[in-house]
């Protein structure tokens, strides 16, 4: 994983979104660029999707179960609730599903895997993120694998798209993403 886009909560169920073709737009944008070489899908506040049989989720246990996986506490959690992860936070169980589009989606060119938190990734091998979800200020900002997290803890290069992200234009705060072509926002990270 060099080139990783996150997917953030690309609901189904979202009542206050009012622009329905976000989840074809999330496709298209990572399908076009070659350069992501692995797609994470970071859907929170579910109940049903986790057993599933996507390949998302067959590759997060595949993975993620597996003697590779070190965080034992973790791996305790899954064994005995494979309902859904615990470890996400107060979850409302409301029953939002992932948009059917983005959960049955599978590329032949890039890695897809469910992951809820950064200690599943291997960092170091990350270079740049690319960030595509529902709700831009909430989920896409706060969820543990959000924005925020990756510039609070990280050095790596951040992108969003903002066709990719259900925002308007004016919640981007243009002073730390700057526009590098149309639409493609960068992070600007400040020398230290």
């Amino acid at each position: 994983m060099k080139n990783i886009a996150i997917i953030i909560d690309a609901w189904a169920t979202n009542n206050l979104l009012a622009d329905r073709d976000i989840p074809v737009r999330i496709i298209d944008l990572i399908s076009q660029n070659q350069t992501i070489d692995s797609v994470i899908l970071a859907s929170y506040d579910i109940a049903n999707e986790f057993i599933s049989q996507t390949i998302w989720y067959t590759n997060f246990k595949k993975f993620n179960l597996s003697d590779l996986f070190t965080n034992t506490d973790f791996i305790d959690d899954l064994k005995n609730n494979f309902t859904h992860p615990k470890f996400v936070g107060k979850l409302s169980y409301l029953e939002h599903q992932t948009h059917p589009q983005i959960l049955n989606k599978i590329w032949s060119d890039k890695f897809q895997i469910a992951v809820f938190h950064p200690c599943q990734l291997n960092l170091d091998s990350i270079k740049n993120v690319y960030f595509f979800g529902m709700a831009w200020d909430i989920c896409v900002m706060s969820r543990p694998l959000g924005w925020r997290w990756w510039i609070d803890f990280t050095d790596k290069n951040l992108f969003v798209y903002g066709k990719g992200v259900g925002w308007d234009n004016k919640d981007i705060d243009k002073t730390m993403w700057l526009e590098q072509e149309e639409e493609l926002y960068q992070f600007a990270r400040t020398s230290k």
